[in-house]
């Protein structure tokens, strides 16, 4: 018995060893059943693990083949942490599908595949066994189940919140479990934001034959006055074979008041009520070092759908569209909480700039007027972020030292006076050919120190010259509207241009880029460059994109571009 322990012991021993050695790549699938009930939802995991920074993702997750289940929904998380046993970064990708058999029996799932470093990676597939009945047929569950939106808020102003109720109806209990995938629009007029899902509740109706079901509650903020008619919803069923139940609620509608027509200068849609801060600034910031000015918006009302104010353009200094960062709760009086917007702001002028954002004007559907915040004026000074190099060449520094000879050594007057003897005319005559060659031997030797400053002077400036055409000003535009529009090819395309740019600007190449940054710049901007660059390789690579973390490399990006081409 004892020396089956210890064989045990010793074989576990040798797992972990294994494990530490080689599991720098984790990459595994499971469910959480392997046996299940027709019709009965399965959650299906896909997990990848990497352990220190050598390794990259570089492909996406491919999935196995899941046409013998119907995907209800899906979701993927991602976390990066340091390990603080091990002293190494983790990057952990989870991707989970909830899906439904379509038929019974053993049902197999494949492998899922990803590429890491070259090498292609997979896991092991298995079998779910599903047991019971088969699906009901299309035209019961069609029969017996309908949606409904009904409306809470009869009569709103625009782009006040109008909140509406989603309501399943069945006779039968067991369908509300059914309905998943609830279609809700997305853009436009018509945009729920939900404000609570599912009720646990299943009231009936009728003498227990028809019951009902809230299946969420939503606030929507009508754009244009008159009467809108609710959307269209659309909600899929498990297991029936049927993709979509639509119901088009035509008969209900909610009337939209008009705001009143005295609008002040500069109204644009904000309708609640606010308040608006900026935090401190630094009084003292440098030409052509940038700083953020961060500005707060708190209150209730259309806070995501708002138009932020913008600060007033002014050629003393660049602004950059802000970074807006936002902690809302949806209620049923609209949007509560804050927007935080940072500015990113280079002064291009030194001395005395004003900091001016535009004012904010709503309209209070509760006091049904308008009102205006204003900020007052942030006054910076500007400093110079170097000496003043404009004297550097020789010949400035030749003109500058005569002139302070001239003006701290007293040279001798000479008066007209006539010569008393020859031995004197001698010695003048002399002293004038020594004095005259001393100027001709000092204008040839400064001439010759002129052309070799020059030579590297003409080169520096030369090279300045280089520096100054390599602009970002369009790869930044671009990028921004990247992110607008989601188009994340485009955004990780700009980048890569972005690093050929910034090569061509130290006139170095991609290996030897990080220690001429390092030699020109310092270390931190370096260290700060190879870690912007390897976060956007993983955005790059990743199977669903961040939009905040894009968004945060967004605003580093500009900032840390503009650091190194100062």
């Amino acid at each position: 018995m004892v020396a089956i322990m210890r064989k045990e012991f010793w074989s576990i021993l040798l797992f972990l060893l294994s494990v530490k050695l080689y599991g720098q790549v984790s990459f595994y699938a499971e469910t959480n059943t392997k046996e299940v009930k027709a019709n009965e939802p399965v959650l299906f995991t896909i997990m990848l693990e990497l352990n220190g920074n050598e390794y990259r993702q570089e492909s996406l997750i491919r999935l196995p083949d899941l046409s013998k289940f119907e995907v209800l929904s899906d979701g993927s998380s991602r976390n990066i942490f340091l390990d603080p046993d091990k002293n190494i970064m983790v990057d952990q990708i989870v991707y989970q599908i909830l899906i439904v058999p379509k038929k019974i029996g053993k049902l197999k799932i494949g492998s899922a595949l990803v590429t890491v470093n070259g090498k292609i990676y997979k896991t092991e597939p298995f079998e779910v066994s599903v047991t019971g009945r088969e699906a009901l047929s299309n035209n019961k569950i069609s029969d017996d189940i309908q949606l409904k939106l009904q409306v809470k808020s009869h009569s709103v102003y625009q782009h006040q919140g109008a909140v509406v109720e989603l309501k399943a109806y069945a006779k039968n209990i067991d369908y509300f479990q059914r309905i998943h995938d609830i279609k809700l629009p997305k853009d436009g007029d018509n945009r729920f934001y939900l404000i609570s899902g599912r009720s646990d509740d299943i009231e009936p109706l009728e003498g227990n034959i028809l019951l009902s079901q809230v299946l969420g509650v939503y606030v929507m903020f009508p754009e244009k006055s008159g009467q809108v008619e609710l959307p269209k919803i659309s909600a899929k069923v498990a297991g029936t074979g049927k993709d979509e139940i639509i119901y088009s609620n035509s008969k209900n509608s909610i009337r939209v008041k008009p705001l009143p027509k005295e609008a002040p200068v500069g109204f644009k849609n904000a309708v609640g009520q606010f308040e608006i801060a900026s935090d401190n600034v630094v009084k003292e910031v440098k030409k052509g070092v940038p700083f953020y000015f961060t500005v707060r918006l708190k209150g209730v009302g259309n806070l995501d759908r708002l138009q932020f104010p913008a600060l007033v353009s002014n050629k003393d200094y660049r602004v950059y569209p802000p970074k807006i960062t936002k902690n809302i709760a949806v209620t049923q009086y609209g949007m509560k909480g804050s927007l935080v917007a940072k500015y990113l702001v280079v002064p291009n002028v030194l001395g005395d700039i004003k900091l001016e954002l535009e004012p904010l004007v709503y309209f209070d559907p509760k006091k049904e007027s308008y009102h205006t915040l204003e900020l007052n004026e942030v006054n910076l000074l500007v400093a110079s972020d170097s000496l003043d190099k404009s004297k550097t060449n020789t010949l400035d520094k030749v003109i500058d030292n005569t002139n302070y000879v001239l003006e701290t050594v007293q040279l001798p007057k000479i008066k007209n006076e006539t010569f008393k003897s020859s031995e004197n005319t001698k010695w003048y005559l002399l002293g004038g050919l020594l004095l005259l060659s001393s100027f001709l031997g000092g204008f040839l030797l400064s001439k010759r120190l002129k052309k070799n400053g020059n030579a590297t002077d003409v080169k520096s400036d030369l090279k300045v010259q280089h520096y100054r055409i390599i602009d970002f000003e369009d790869d930044y535009r671009v990028l921004r509207e990247s992110l607008e529009y989601k188009n994340y090819p485009m955004f990780f395309d700009t980048f890569d241009k972005m690093k050929i740019k910034v090569q061509h600007y130290f006139n170095t190449n991609s290996i030897n880029i990080q220690s001429v940054i390092e030699e020109k710049k310092g270390y931190f901007i370096a260290e700060e460059y190879r870690q912007l660059v390897s976060n956007i390789e993983i955005e790059k690579y990743a199977p669903v994109k961040d939009e905040e973390q894009l968004n945060e490399l967004y605003y580093k990006i500009i900032n840390l571009h503009n650091k190194m081409m100062v």
